[in-house]
């Protein structure tokens, strides 16, 4: 049987593992439970998500522009065999320039964490936040996730979003977007601004 589900969720952004972990924590039980597959679109609402430029550069640990070279398999983060899924997908991105922070080792590519992603019959998705594809360009606002019950394995470091979506700017023939999602300080203010622009809004 396969279902269209909508679950809503509040999230504390208290770290990138507060966003990635609690999400799939404060999930309630599916009704999709023992099914063989569902589409469940998720809702996310976090309560400190950053509304202004100052904020969500304050909340990050580095922000880079990059591009979207690969994407890892999709992970399930439940273990429990009887439950539904809970999916992530973690992309690959080329780091193009650091604009603040340091990425350790110097890496060239860093793993990119989000809620969502499609295996078997099942279909997770975020609403207001569909995952990067290979061959997007961002300017990401990141923090590190170090999460110990999901370890990585890839060699690369690993990070998610800050805000869930207000740090994650798409970039489309040199101008920059915010996700609606974001908020009209942010989309406002910003959209279409040019992305070499992007290097005065970090601290120098």
């Amino acid at each position: 049987m396969y279902r269209h589900t909508r679950i809503a969720i509040a999230s504390l952004l208290v770290s990138a593992a507060a966003v990635l972990a609690q999400t799939s924590a404060q999930r309630p039980p599916a009704p999709n439970a023992g099914k063989v597959g569902g589409k469940v679109e998720v809702f996310v609402m976090p309560s400190g998500s950053p509304k202004s430029l100052f904020q969500l550069v304050r909340q990050s640990s580095l922000i880079v522009d990059c591009t979207v070279s690969g994407v890892m398999p999709v992970l399930n983060t439940n273990k429990d065999p009887n439950a539904p899924p809970h999916l992530e997908t973690h992309s690959i991105v080329a780091v193009n320039a650091v604009l603040s922070g340091t990425v350790p080792n110097s890496s060239a590519n860093i793993l990119v964490a989000e809620i969502g992603g499609q295996t078997g019959n099942w279909n997770f998705s975020v609403k207001g936040d569909a995952l990067v594809s290979p061959g997007e360009r961002y300017i990401f606002f990141l923090l590190s996730d170090e999460r110990e019950e999901l370890p990585n394995t890839s060699g690369m470091p690993r990070y998610a979003v800050t805000g869930v979506w207000a740090g994650k700017v798409k970039v489309t023939n040199g101008k920059v977007s915010f996700a609606a999602s974001a908020g009209s300080q942010l989309t406002g203010a910003y959209n279409r601004v040019s992305a070499p622009s992007c290097r005065h809004w970090t601290p120098q």
